[in-house]
């Protein structure tokens, strides 16, 4: 068949290349792209053979470009006019460009490009993945889905569609698109030397739920009432939460008030699924006040799974949505876990264009199998929605910190980390149909505490900064960066930057101990920095919004940027890197210099008055310039109990929960104690021999309504 033919061609190429069997004219250079070897022409002399073979659609044309020079302002501005538009990045000097066939290509040459070369249809889809199709009968379609190159504008593919290229079944619309098409291998092989098409593989598989108070765990309660250096509670009003998951939430009394349905069918899948995370975000505590959501005042839309995704642009532009969560995604495929793929690449290109639009997504529960040489439960994060760069990925703790047996772990194929972050997802009780509520464990359920705290965030940082939106990437540094550090030091597999503490990332907003930045190719910014009183520690994290990759190479990262902290005695103090080899996995994290990532995390003991520089740099970048967040945070010594707090109700004659925050502080006891009398009297209830575990428990004595005092 033609198209197995196309693909021994490319593996034999490749072979090859690697055993430096091809060689170039003179004044040509050779570029290793996907794994191939592609020959790029001097743009002041382009054969008509090469032109030809460049792809073409709507009088425009493919080409990768090579330049290795930022370009000038001038030649920018000549560029724009031109009408070339540029695409996702191959490397750090190669990128696909879309050229207007009247362009002069010699021209390309002044403007400071060395290289040229078609983008071939042998760029177009991994040859191995396809490969494995080539058994299937002639007449039988199957489901791919195609990247457009950036520019194609979905609505005339749809004018211009062409029967031979199969089925168009439906579109993800953005900058860049994602189709999901119907075809044979015949239509396949003709769809891939279509110009228009940038990438192809096969469809993401059926989305399921990750199913397996953390409102305590993860110090939610709080934000969510007056003390703790703020000056009122937090309760989501006025921000707006998309729900993707199993569809229409039915009739609880938590949820009237605040929920909306996009849509009135159930996945029957999915159960009560739905239910139970939107309480979770947003339950109004109606029916039982211990019950209540991380939001209870958010409004809150529902909707079918990836339909908050592919309509994500029309949600936030329409809608006011500003999170969505996402507990599902694909069931674990050892060979394709933790790919970058065409739908990573959508919602990175998305959340890049909109950027005060995050997506929060459930890790998934696949942490006890084994995948190819890795250790059990390490690369078990599914290729996809959780591997996307700009999102946020969330694990899953029991309650009292420990790793979730079934929480899925990175590194992502390409060594990234994944997930970011980890809260309680055991043995949640949320809302269910009807004014009903049930315990459910597992991703699906941490991933809703974290986007219900987001929506806390995004109201007060409206409250402080004139009802503007956080950006996407500032959010997942005032999560991340504020972590409790749990399993390895510092960053790892597992537990990403560790537990979220959601009082300690208020105090980020509160204190505005964050900055942002704008960057050109090969340059460097400084913040300078100067410890306060008693601090102890410094925790510093770069973040930014990456454009989307190119689909089908070994890194997804398309603009490196880097951070260091330099004190005043000239120590350079790197990022905490992570070794993603299966060897690698379990080892703590070094000091280095991060390429993979883009998050970056510095943390350091300081003493009071002690200065430091953070310094960001830039290699060459895609585009003319890239913007970052720094969030930093002070640690001082302190201890604080986190639960239960003001106002809070709780239940005689239970088990109660006792929590704290506990920071550069060598305790070897604390003492709990109690009040009835407003704190003019305090008697001891409980002796905690191991302050570092930061949890205990304490039988509540029964008695009638009264209120207690905890110190």
């Amino acid at each position: 068949m033609k198209i197995l033919l196309h693909i021994l061609g490319r593996v034999l190429i490749t072979a090859l290349f690697t055993f430096g069997g091809l060689h170039t004219s003179v004044g040509q250079e050779m570029v290793l792209l996907k794994g191939l070897p592609v020959q790029m022409h001097n743009p002041a002399h382009v054969s008509q053979v090469v032109i030809l073979e460049a792809p073409k659609f709507a009088h425009r044309q493919y080409w990768i470009l090579l330049k290795s020079e930022p370009s000038t302002a001038a030649q920018e501005a000549e560029l724009k006019d031109s009408g070339i538009l540029f695409g996702t990045r191959l490397s750090g000097q190669c990128q696909i460009a879309s050229i207007p066939v009247s362009f002069p290509l010699p021209r390309l040459r002044e403007l400071g490009f060395t290289g040229i070369s078609p983008y071939k249809f042998t760029l177009k889809s991994d040859p191995q993945t396809l490969a494995s199709f080539h058994r299937v009968a002639a007449n039988v379609s199957l489901s791919f889905q195609v990247l457009p190159h950036i520019g194609v504008k979905e609505d005339y593919l749809k004018r211009k569609w062409n029967s031979g290229w199969g089925v168009l079944q439906s579109v993800w619309s953005g900058r860049l698109s994602k189709l999901l098409v119907s075809c044979t291998l015949t239509q396949l092989d003709s769809l891939s030397h279509c110009g228009w098409v940038q990438w192809i593989e096969p469809a993401d598989g059926e989305n399921v739920p990750f199913n397996g108070i953390a409102s305590a765990s993860a110090r939610v309660n709080c934000v969510k009432v007056g003390g703790f250096g703020a000056l009122a509670g937090l309760d989501g009003s006025g921000v707006t939460v998309a729900v993707g998951d199993g569809g229409m939430v039915e009739d609880h009394a938590d949820l009237q008030s605040h929920q909306e349905n996009l849509t009135y069918h159930k996945i029957s899948s999915f159960g009560n699924h739905q239910d139970h995370v939107t309480g979770t975000v947003a339950g109004a505590g109606v029916l039982k006040a211990g019950k209540e959501g991380m939001a209870p005042k958010a409004r809150v839309l529902n909707a079918q799974t990836s339909f908050v995704i592919s309509n994500g642009v029309q949600l936030h532009n329409n809608e006011a949505v500003v999170l969505t969560n996402n507990s599902y995604g694909i069931a674990l495929n050892c060979n394709r876990a933790g790919t970058y793929s065409a739908t990573s690449a959508f919602i990175d290109d998305q959340l890049n264009t909109k950027t005060d639009l995050l997506h929060v997504f459930a890790a998934g529960n696949q942490g006890y199998q084994d995948c190819g040489t890795y250790p059990t439960g390490f690369r078990t994060i599914a290729e996809g929605y959780p591997v996307s760069k700009n999102v946020l990925t969330v694990g899953a703790v029991l309650s009292q910190d420990q790793f979730a047996w079934f929480s899925s772990s990175g590194p992502a194929k390409d060594g990234r980390v994944k997930p970011e972050l980890v809260v309680d997802g055991n043995n949640l009780e949320s809302t269910v149909p009807f004014d009903a509520y049930e315990e459910k464990g597992g991703t699906s359920m941490a991933a809703p505490v974290v986007t219900g705290m987001l929506a806390l965030l995004v109201q007060r940082y409206r409250q402080l900064f004139n009802q503007q939106n956080p950006e996407n990437a500032l959010l997942k540094g005032l999560l991340c960066n504020s972590a409790e550090d749990l399993g390895l030091p510092n960053v790892d597999f597992n537990y990403g930057y560790g537990r979220m503490n959601a009082r300690k990332a208020r105090n980020i907003i509160e204190n505005q101990w964050f900055k942002s930045g704008l960057l050109n190719s090969n340059s460097t910014s400084n913040l300078m920095l100067i410890a306060p009183a008693n601090a102890k520690g410094l925790k510093v994290m770069l973040v930014w919004s990456d454009p989307a990759g190119a689909v089908g190479l070994d890194k997804a990262l398309v603009n490196n940027l880097d951070l260091k902290v330099l004190n005043g005695a000239g120590q350079t103090f790197q990022p905490w890197v992570m070794n993603s080899t299966p060897q690698g996995v379990g080892f703590a994290a070094v000091r280095n210099k991060d390429t993979l990532n883009n998050i970056e995390q510095v943390t350091l003991n300081v003493v009071e008055n002690e200065s430091f520089t953070v310094s960001v740099s830039s290699d060459l970048l895609a585009g003319s310039g890239q913007k970052y967040w720094l969030v930093y945070q002070w640690e001082f010594p302190e201890l604080v109990l986190t639960y239960p707090t003001n106002n809070q109700k709780v239940i005689s004659g239970s088990a109660l929960p006792i929590r704290w925050d506990l920071t550069n502080l060598n305790l070897s006891q604390l003492k709990l104690e109690l009040s009835s009398d407003s704190g003019q009297n305090w008697n001891e209830v409980l002796n905690i021999v191991n302050p570092d575990l930061l949890y205990t428990e304490w039988n509540l004595p029964a008695a009638s309504f009264q209120k207690s005092w905890f110190r």
